[in-house]
């Protein structure tokens, strides 16, 4: 009863806005990876003061994450898949931006590297 929740789409990932009706303030979710998926998940209840949503990423298993009303960036991890022996920490990801054929559409590209690998091309 006190905020809306929204979903959509800008520069091609899915975000997640919430609006504060008290405020009048549209805020959108954000987080740590440069391209991801998140989407809201079952919020049965209509009366409370947080939303369960999902997220992965090409670095963060598939998650489901409980996010305050009242504070955006206190968020709980619910439930998550855990990968054997996988350690993000050694992954990197970047969001770029590719010119088409014709010259004039900015293409969005995501990718994901190992970061002992990349130093070596760098160097």
């Amino acid at each position: 009863e006190t905020h809306a929740v929204l979903e959509g789409r800008e520069d091609g990932i899915p975000r997640v806005w919430m609006y504060s009706f008290e405020t009048k303030e549209l805020t959108r979710l954000e987080f740590e990876d440069a391209a991801y998926d998140v989407g809201l998940s079952a919020n049965h209840e209509v009366d409370t003061d947080k939303i369960a949503i999902s997220y992965s990423s090409m670095l963060t298993p598939p998650s489901t994450i409980e996010v305050s009303l009242e504070d955006y960036s206190q968020r709980r991890v619910l439930k998550t898949n855990a990968v054997p022996g996988y350690d993000k920490d050694l992954y990197g990801t970047n969001r770029l931006h590719v010119l088409s054929r014709d010259g004039n559409t900015q293409i969005p590209i995501s990718v994901v590297y190992r970061k002992d690998t990349m130093e070596k091309v760098e160097a």
